[in-house]
């Protein structure tokens, strides 16, 4: 097992790491044929991955569902994959399709799972921690509670400090918190 990861992992210098995350923008953003190409590439590069059977492929095509306006279908894909909500996008991805769904509470709840663990994240070098802030402060407004969204937004700010001002979801979070 060990030493089949290793010859794995050396013959691709890019990284799983950097194939997934490719995948996963790729399939959130609507390109499909590459977001499944890569999907393809991680299953037979990386046979022998924990995250790829675990939860990599999962999220790739829950993001691709997502993407296609489908929550209910991304739910079904995110099923097998909730067991590694602690250290994957699962959760985020969970979360965007609850409040895709209006069952909004259950989202925040989603959101909620990555952000009561956060050490997690950082410690595997994800996104999932700020991404799902910025899902919590939407999911609030959403619900029309203003003040827990802009608790959430001004929370989102507070890790981004060196973020571009221009930058969207910065613009986006400074307009809820005035």
């Amino acid at each position: 097992g060990g030493l089949a990861m290793a010859r794995e992992a050396d013959a691709h210098p890019e990284g799983i790491t950097a194939i997934f995350n490719v995948g996963m923008a790729d399939a959130l953003c609507g390109n499909s044929a590459r977001a499944q190409k890569l999907e393809e590439d991680l299953q037979q590069l990386y046979p022998q991955s924990f995250a790829v059977k675990g939860f990599y492929i999962a999220d790739i095509k829950a993001g691709m569902a997502l993407h296609d306006q489908d929550p209910t279908a991304a739910l079904d894909l995110l099923t097998s994959a909730r067991q590694y909500d602690l250290i994957s996008l699962t959760p985020v991805l969970r979360g965007r399709a609850h409040v895709a769904l209006h069952q909004v509470q259950i989202g925040i709840v989603d959101f909620q799972t990555v952000l009561s663990h956060r050490g997690v994240p950082f410690i595997v070098g994800s996104v999932s921690y700020p991404v799902a802030q910025m899902g919590v402060a939407r999911a609030f407004a959403a619900t029309g509670d203003v003040g827990n969204s802009a608790e959430a937004y001004r929370h989102f700010l507070d890790l981004w400090t060196t973020a571009d001002a221009a930058q969207p979801l910065v613009t986006e979070a400074r307009a809820h918190t005035r």
